[in-house]
C-alpha cells in the first residue's frame, strides 16, 4: 500500500502567533513563538499518530471483499477519483463516515489477496487452491482530500466584503485558502450588518477571491478593518492543546528544570519535579494537553 501527498497544506500550525499573544500578552518574540508553535504542532501530531492539516492524497489500497474501504487520512472531505488496477474508473461509491475514513460501495471492494494455486487440476480439495490471507495486493487507487483547515486560513484585515447578488464573501486580496470546499462551515465576525454575522455553509466551488454560502440572505457590505471570516475547521480542543504547550514552553524557557526550589530571604519559589510535563522523557507535552488530546489519539 502507498500514500502520497499531491497538494500540501499551506500551514500545519495548529494555532497562530496572534492567538498565543492574546493570552501571554504582546511580546517582541514573534519568531520564537512561531518556532514554539511549529514544535508544539509537530509534537501533537506525533502524540496523536496523525496529521491534522487538510491536504490532498493519492492512496493505493487493497480490497478485502467488504463494502467499506478504509482510507488512511481523515476526516475525508472529498473523493475525486477511484481507479482499480486495470484502469477502470469506479463511480458507485460514497463517503459513509468521514471521520473514520470509510468509503462505501454496495457492490463491495474485491478481495485482492494472492492465491495459492493448488497441487493439480484434479478438482479435489488440495487441487483447488485458495486465497492467501495477509497477502493482499494494492488493487485500488483513491485520490481524495482529508484533514482540517488550520487557523492560518482565517481571513482578517480590510479586504473581505459581502455581495448580496450571489450570497458570497469576497476577498479583494484573493487570499482565501485553496483547500476550502463545499460543505465547510465559515463564521463571519465583526460585520456591521447583523444579517452578515453568523455561521454559513459553503456551496458551489470556492475560489481564492470568492466563497458562496447558503443561508442568509447576505446584505451588501464593503470591506473594512475588523471584519473576519473564520474558515478554520480544526477542533478547538486541538488548538487549545497547542496553545497550552506553547505557553508552558514560553514561560519555562529561562527555567532550569533541575531546580525544584529557590529561596531569597523569606521569598521562596518551588517548581514541581518534572516541570510542567508528565512522562517528560517520552512525552514533552504538558499534562493539560494530554487530557485535551485524548479523543484524537490513534493507535500507532
Amino acid at each position: 500500500m502507498g500514500l502520497s501527498i499531491t497538494t500540501i497544506a499551506a500551514s500545519t500550525r495548529l494555532t497562530t502567533v496572534a492567538v498565543v499573544e492574546g493570552l501571554v500578552g504582546p511580546t517582541s518574540d514573534d519568531s520564537l513563538l512561531g518556532e514554539l508553535i511549529d514544535q508544539a504542532s509537530a509534537a501533537i501530531a506525533a502524540y496523536c499518530h496523525r496529521p491534522f492539516a487538510r491536504e490532498t492524497y493519492a492512496e493505493s489500497l487493497a480490497g478485502f471483499g467488504e463494502i467499506r474501504l478504509q482510507l488512511a487520512r481523515t476526516p475525508v472531505v472529498a473523493v475525486s477519483s477511484v481507479v482499480d488496477q486495470d484502469g477502470n474508473v469506479i463511480t458507485d461509491h460514497s463517503i459513509e463516515d468521514a471521520v473514520r475514513g470509510w468509503l462505501y460501495r454496495r457492490a463491495g471492494w474485491v478481495w485482492s489477496a494472492q492465491a495459492y494455486a493448488g497441487l493439480g487440476a484434479g478438482g479435489r480439495f488440495m487441487d483447488m487452491g485458495a486465497p492467501l490471507p495477509r497477502s493482499e495486493e494494492p488493487h485500488y487507487t483513491v485520490a481524495y482530500q482529508a484533514g482540517y483547515l488550520m487557523p492560518a486560513a482565517n481571513r482578517t484585515g480590510g479586504t473581505v466584503s459581502v455581495a448580496a447578488a450571489d450570497n458570497s464573501f469576497n476577498d479583494s486580496a484573493s487570499l482565501f485558502s485553496n483547500q476550502v470546499r463545499a460543505g465547510d462551515v465559515v463564521e463571519a465576525v465583526g460585520f456591521t450588518t447583523g444579517a452578515n454575522a453568523g455561521r454559513y455553509v459553503v456551496t458551489g466551488t470556492p475560489t481564492a477571491g470568492k466563497i458562496i454560502v447558503s443561508g442568509g440572505p447576505l446584505v451588501d457590505e464593503t470591506a473594512a478593518a475588523g471584519k473576519i471570516l473564520n474558515l478554520q475547521s480544526l477542533p478547538k480542543d486541538v488548538e487549545k492543546a497547542c496553545v497550552e504547550a506553547v505557553k508552558a514552553w514560553y514561560y519555562d524557557r529561562a527555567e532550569n528544570p533541575n531546580v525544584v526550589e529557590k529561596q531569597v530571604g523569606s521569598l521562596r519559589l518551588r517548581n514541581s519535579e518534572g516541570g510542567s510535563t508528565i512522562f517528560s522523557v517520552f512525552n514533552p507535552l504538558p499534562a493539560v494537553c494530554v487530557g485535551l488530546l485524548q479523543p484524537w489519539v490513534r493507535a500507532a
